[in-house]
């Protein structure tokens, strides 16, 4: 048993020996092929019209696929992968030996290393040929839209041959395997010959089929006779339309169905109508967006720098209207970075206000809206009460006499009201109270809903109403109460809260969209900001 298990441990031990040095003399005869061949790659390479064809067949199925062009690199790629040329390339050396069929085949049954090692020294040659002018930098960038350009590429690194010889072309396909598809063996058409017939005579090219003579036969046997049964069927099969279609316009022509006709044509047109206005206004509130953002001229740019970065007393005042004014120390906190005070967002209500006071009194047709501060809805929820059983809590005989201040004194005249409110002296946000849409949005840069702002300010309303009016406040059900959405603008740091809210309330002011508004345009907004409220003229 131990001899037995001995011999047989030696047997595999020399099997596993012989497969090693098997392996390590193939890599020897792969490395030194290589080597040998990257010696020899400055002498171009001998391209036969096998090959030709062959390379052709791949330039031209990579021409198809790009639309009618590629690179050289997508060229070379398309070369390297195609099995026709890879084969057609390495049996060149065995043709031009004359094997004939046998000795080919003996061949791969015994695997000569000799055979094999000069059929591999053609591949990698032709690799490596085709690596160099891949590598080379000569008409890199050049397109290639054809064979003819292709090839003049490929003659940098290959001698094509400069005549058919048939003989020769013919019996490298056979060896291979492959079609050239010079001359149609059943029909004896050139390959160019059957192009241009295919595309003059395709029908002609397709052999008709007994069944189809039949049938072609019959028909012309039936039409012989008078009406064909094809052309009897046809006008059978009008009459029944013509049938159907009489009998549709008698119910059309009922009293009822001429009306509910009537009815959907005035709908669709009113329909058509509301989509076409709608689009102008979107039209027109764009317009309007790109004028509140356009650029700032010299003048202004300088006049906005000069303010913001200059030294002085910052309780100097800048800018007044009526009671409300702007000091030196406010008005710089518009620098990068700064976070607002109330002082530089109640100012720039005020000028807004003053923009919509002149913009309705030249159109009549249009509302005036309120800009409430940010005290309005401090005060209504009692917000800093010293009683804490009051704190937070909403109160409306605190801003009771609030709406006598408002254009026209009745808030319901309106088109908008501007609640801008401070959350705890840490942010802004603000609502809108849209009032003849029926509809209270809140707006936050942060993203959070508002729903507590919202309902408070809708009660507002309707005591507003029952207090002003003595009746409570008519289609309380037609509200919408809308949260803040994914659609509003967020701002990507801790301190330009104050400016999108000031924006937020000059582009809903004008019907803008806030698409247009982004963290990317913070800076050119606070230069807004600062020229409006140095100016007193909100930008038109």
């Amino acid at each position: 048993w131990k001899r037995k298990f001995q011999r047989s441990t030696k047997n595999s031990q020399a099997q596993r020996l012989s497969v090693s040095r098997q392996h390590r003399r193939w890599a020897s005869v792969a490395e030194e092929t290589y080597h040998t061949t990257t010696i020899k790659m400055a002498e171009k390479l001998s391209i036969d019209r096998a090959t030709s064809d062959a390379m052709q067949t791949s330039v031209i199925g990579r021409l198809i696929e790009g639309h009618g062009s590629c690179s050289r690199h997508d060229m070379i790629v398309a070369i390297k992968h195609s099995w026709d040329v890879s084969k057609c390339f390495s049996s060149q050396t065995e043709n031009k030996r004359g094997k004939t069929f046998i000795q080919l085949i003996s061949s791969f049954i015994n695997f000569p290393r000799q055979n094999i090692t000069e059929s591999t020294k053609n591949k990698y040659s032709l690799i490596k040929a085709l690596e160099t002018l891949e590598k080379s930098s000569t008409r890199q960038t050049n397109r290639i839209q054809s064979w003819k350009d292709a090839k003049e590429q490929l003659e940098e690194i290959m001698d094509f041959e400069s005549e058919i010889k048939s003989d020769e072309v013919m019996s490298n396909a056979e060896n291979v395997g492959i079609s050239i598809g010079l001359v149609d063996e059943k029909t004896g058409i050139t390959k160019e010959e059957r192009e241009i017939v295919r595309k003059f005579r395709q029908v002609e090219l397709t052999p008709k089929s007994p069944k189809i003579e039949t049938v072609s036969a019959a028909a012309d046997d039936d039409q012989k006779g008078g009406v064909s049964l094809l052309d009897q069927a046809d006008r059978d099969f009008m009459l029944r339309l013509k049938k159907v279609d009489d009998e549709s316009m008698q119910r059309r022509k009922h009293p009822a169905i001429i009306e509910a006709d009537a009815k959907l044509v005035a709908k669709e047109k009113a329909e058509a109508e509301k989509a076409a206005r709608k689009a102008k206004e979107a039209a027109e509130r764009r317009k309007r967006a790109s004028a509140l953002m356009r650029p700032l001229t010299a003048e202004e740019k300088e006049l906005v720098e000069r303010t913001l970065h200059a030294i002085g007393r910052e309780d100097e005042v800048l800018a007044k209207i009526g009671a409300d004014s702007v000091q030196r120390g406010s008005i710089q906190r518009l620098q990068p970075c700064q976070w607002l005070n109330d002082e530089v967002i109640h100012f720039f209500l005020t000028v807004l206000s003053k923009r919509d006071e002149e913009i309705c009194a030249n159109n009549s047709s249009k509302k005036r809206s309120h800009f409430f501060k940010s005290f309005f809805m401090s005060t209504l929820l009692n917000e800093g009460n010293a009683n804490p059983a009051l704190n937070g809590k909403y109160d409306y005989k605190n801003v009771k006499r609030w709406s006598k201040k408002v254009p026209g004194k009745d808030i319901f005249q309106l088109d908008k009201i501007f609640f801008p409110i401070n959350q705890g002296g840490m942010h802004w946000v603000c609502a809108v109270a849209f009032m003849q849409e029926k509809r209270i949005q809140f707006y936050d840069s942060f993203g959070s809903d508002g729903m507590d702002y919202i309902e408070c300010i809708f009660q507002y309303i309707q005591d507003e109403h029952q207090s002003k009016k003595s009746s409570p406040l008519p289609g309380q059900g037609d509200w919408s109460l809308v949260p803040c959405d994914d659609k509003t603008p967020h701002q990507l740091n801790g301190f330009d809260c104050g400016v999108f809210t000031c924006m937020f309330i000059d582009f809903l002011s004008r019907d803008c969209p806030l698409d247009v508004l982004g963290q990317d345009i913070v800076t050119e907004c606070r230069e807004r900001i600062a020229l409006s409220i140095l100016k007193g003229n909100a930008i038109m």
